[in-house]
């Protein structure tokens, strides 16, 4: 009788056993369909495309900066702004607009007998002062660069930047360069399914490179050391050349 109900209950505990591994193995089953239908395989191709438009500057940037010193920091300050005010004057008179003109920097700096303080040299009084101003300014008319630079010369600025020509709307060349190498890379890629034998079914994935650009202009003519002359100087031919933008992106598509 005992052997009977020992039978029984291993067969039911076989029976049990059996419809756990079942339930686990369709739960396995399941698991894997849908781990493969969220992380689906393509076939793919990848293609790069450039393109690059020109433009002829239309922006010269440049900056200057007077320094003057004295012996107390009134009299510096005095001749600075003198001389910075007769610079605006002299760029306002070229068309600039007061919006296309800033300071960048101006400092204020003690001069000692025994050049700069230290602690070493702690008796080591101040004998007077220098003044420095830096500003900044966008001439549009880019025809009149060397007229600036002419007119600079002649109130008698001795340290200036530039120019830097560039493109006022940059970001509509960035646009048409990014569209041009679009579509070279949309040939590329019809051209590599035809000779594979095969088809685009979509794209997959897209990544720009971003647009660079490379500028190229007239270098920064020097005047001469006669400049601080207040006198009529001859405007130095300054030729703008044209600025290139460049975009480089990269398509991935799915191919059947």
């Amino acid at each position: 009788m005992q052997s009977e109900e020992m039978k029984k209950v291993l067969k039911a505990g076989s029976l049990f056993l059996m419809i756990i591994t079942i339930f686990f193995l369709f739960k396995i089953v399941l698991a894997a369909r849908e781990m493969r239908n969220t992380i689906p395989t393509y076939n793919t191709i990848t293609v790069n495309g450039e393109g690059e438009v020109f433009a002829v500057a239309d922006i010269a940037t440049f900056s200057f900066t007077v320094r003057t010193d004295a012996p107390d920091i009134a009299t510096a300050q005095t001749a600075a702004t003198e001389k910075v005010n007769a610079a605006l004057e002299a760029v306002r008179a070229l068309g600039v607009e007061d919006a296309d003109m800033k300071t960048t920097n101006f400092m204020t700096n003690p001069k000692y007998k025994f050049g700069y303080y230290t602690w070493e040299t702690k008796e080591n009084p101040v004998v007077g002062y220098e003044v420095s101003q830096t500003t900044e300014v966008k001439l549009r008319a880019t025809d009149k660069t060397g007229e600036f630079v002419a007119k600079l010369a002649e109130v008698g600025i001795t340290e200036t930047s530039g120019p830097n020509f560039t493109v006022e709307d940059e970001d509509a060349l960035k646009e048409e360069a990014r569209s041009l190498a679009i579509a070279d890379a949309k040939a590329e890629a019809e051209k590599l399914a035809k000779d594979l034998g095969v088809r685009l079914v979509r794209i997959t994935s897209y990544y720009d490179e971003g647009g660079n650009g490379a500028y190229f202009g007239a270098d920064m003519a020097y005047p001469e050391s006669d400049m601080m002359m207040v006198k009529a100087v001859p405007a130095p031919q300054m030729p703008t050349g044209e600025n290139k933008m460049m975009s480089s992106v990269s398509i991935t598509y799915e191919i059947r």
